[in-house]
């Protein structure tokens, strides 16, 4: 856990250095990816342990700053990560306030115990947590797709060295090839 929450600071560190120098990639994911991943980790480090982040606060400052940043320049996708974000913290902060911890509400049908025949025996075992029959899945979306194989048959492809030499006889002068390309198979 302890190493979770220093990589998480120490993402947080290089984001914020990146943010003081104007840096900062607002509309690609990396950067916000890496700042919704590790303000998870530091938010969800105190509910875990209390004791592994005396500094919590600050942290979920930076954090939270590079947010605005992003959010200021228009990222709206920033915007919904930072409001859940929020929500989390707010839940996590209501369960563990007061002197006895809250537990978070557990869907009802985990809490209905399922009775499962066994086919070993007559008698039925009840199995808590088990997903009732009426929530089940179809299991054709789990099935393999028979085309895949034929689509993904690499042996009829080049090898390293073929493709080497192609590109090896294409002088950089002759680009008369791409036009005609172009032409005969319609891609322009």
């Amino acid at each position: 856990m302890q190493m979770c929450l220093e990589s998480a600071q120490h993402i947080i560190s290089i984001l914020s250095s990146l943010q003081s120098q104007g840096l900062l990639e607002t509309f690609l994911p990396f950067d916000l990816e890496s700042v919704f991943v590790s303000t998870i980790i530091l938010l969800m480090g105190p509910a875990i342990d209390p004791r592994v982040l005396e500094s919590h606060p600050n942290w979920l400052e930076k954090a939270y700053a590079i947010f605005d940043e992003m959010i200021r320049d228009g990222n709206q996708v920033a915007k919904f990560r930072r409001s859940e974000l929020q929500q989390l913290h707010e839940t996590l902060i209501g369960c563990l306030s007061g002197d006895q911890p809250r537990h978070l509400p557990v869907p009802e049908f985990f809490q209905q115990p399922v009775v499962l025949p066994d086919p070993a025996s007559p008698s039925s075992t009840l199995i808590p947590g088990a997903i009732p029959q009426s929530v089940r899945y179809d299991d054709a979306l789990l099935r393999p797709d028979p085309d895949f194989d034929v689509e993904c048959d690499f042996s009829t492809m080049l090898t390293s060295a073929e493709i080497m030499a192609v590109a090896d006889s294409i002088e950089s002068y002759d680009t008369e090839w791409v036009s005609n390309a172009m032409i005969e198979h319609s891609i322009w």
